[in-house]
């Protein structure tokens, strides 16, 4: 290594701080995407499980076709619509456990997500004062 390029290369350019704040937006904008819908799915029955607490993997029973086994509920959050799936099978057990457990992790994922967007708005006030900033020093 060159000894006298090595302040040009510890110095970032303007294009780097471009292609960064684009990254980053680029970043903001697929995790804004990735908001938009919560989806909670209930499968009563025998799943593979493997993995660590971070990371699980789950491998779902080789027959699918058992749709009877799964509830599931998708939360459109920015239209506030809300869908969920029942079996025939749980019809007239609304009350019953499955449901209620069901009910509850959607409850549960819906207080979640609501604090993470929070935080998110939280961390977008903070930020874009300072992306102006450096836009403007730019």
């Amino acid at each position: 290594m060159d000894p006298s390029n090595t302040a040009a290369e510890a110095t970032p350019t303007p294009i780097a701080s471009k292609d960064r704040a684009q990254s980053f937006r680029a970043t903001l904008m697929q995790a804004a995407e990735n908001l938009v819908h919560l989806q909670i799915v209930t499968i009563v029955g025998d799943v593979e499980l493997s993995g660590d607490v971070n990371r699980p993997q789950i491998k779902f029973p080789d027959d699918t076709s058992r749709s009877d086994l799964v509830v599931v509920t998708n939360i459109n959050l920015v239209d506030s619509d809300i869908t969920t799936v029942i079996p025939p099978k749980y019809e007239n057990d609304i009350d019953g456990p499955i449901m209620k457990y069901h009910a509850d992790q959607v409850a549960q994922a819906n207080d979640s997500m609501d604090k993470k967007l929070k935080l998110i708005q939280s961390l977008i006030t903070d930020l874009v004062p300072q992306f102006r900033s450096n836009q403007a020093n730019s």
